[in-house]
């Protein structure tokens, strides 16, 4: 019985393993795509003084963090964490875009507490070397305790509250890792989005100003919260 417990446990890590892995694959060319519309920026990037150094930590910590904790976290959250279902298609819906709110409003209250509250730095300073060029693969050039903390903890912490299913966390967890790329991405700036989303403008401002425009990557809890606040 504890022999085949524990082959039912590889065969659920490998697959998930498997399954995790893809998406992070994903995630991984998309970002070189992005990476291809800018290389004038990698090349500014990679002249200034340490560029070529920090341009390379940001490659290296894409690898780790999408490539080995991406997919760790994916086995965590759906074996342990999702509602296997079933469910219909506008709960999936429904349940997909609750995630993308935990997250986003998890991530801003921990973001801003990286900036304000004494002894978080550290684990987001390495993320704001990228101030004066932001690229695509800046977006997941984070430490690991950043990726771990901020973007990895709120999706299955999403997933959890919301009795998602492995649909509807994927999905999420797809839409999150996108928008994550497109508010780090040059060519994109100047496009205009809806008040309460996350612009490429708004992205680069914090990467420019630090204490300011907090929440990232799809909504502006910056700006809904104040709204709420100012009709209270």
């Amino acid at each position: 019985s504890d022999r085949m417990d524990m082959t039912l446990l590889s065969s659920s890590l490998a697959t998930n393993w498997f399954h995790g892995s893809i998406l992070s694959g994903l995630i991984i060319t998309l970002t070189m795509v992005m990476e291809l519309q800018c290389l004038d920026k990698v090349r500014e990037l990679r002249s200034r003084s340490g560029g070529e150094q920090l341009y390379n930590k940001a490659l290296l910590a894409n690898a780790f963090n999408v490539m080995i904790l991406g997919p760790l976290t994916y086995h965590i959250t759906i074996a342990y964490l999702c509602n296997p279902g079933p469910f219909t298609v506008l709960q999936q819906v429904q349940k997909t875009m609750g995630v993308v709110l935990v997250e986003g409003f998890l991530y801003y209250l921990i973001h801003k507490a990286f900036h304000e509250v004494r002894g978080w730095w550290w684990m987001h300073k390495f993320h704001h070397q990228f101030h004066l060029v932001v690229l695509p693969s800046s977006a997941n050039a984070v430490s690991l305790a950043e990726f771990s903390f901020a973007y990895m903890a709120p999706i299955s912490i999403g997933c959890y509250l919301t009795q998602a299913d492995r649909f509807s966390g994927v999905f999420a967890t797809a839409i999150i890792g996108i928008a994550n790329l497109t508010i780090h991405s040059p060519f994109l700036l100047g496009k205009q989005l809806p008040w309460f989303m996350v612009s490429t403008d708004d992205h680069f401002r914090h990467h420019r100003k630090v204490t300011t425009d907090y929440a990232a990557p799809v909504f502006h809890f910056d700006r809904i919260l104040r709204a709420a606040h100012s009709k209270t």
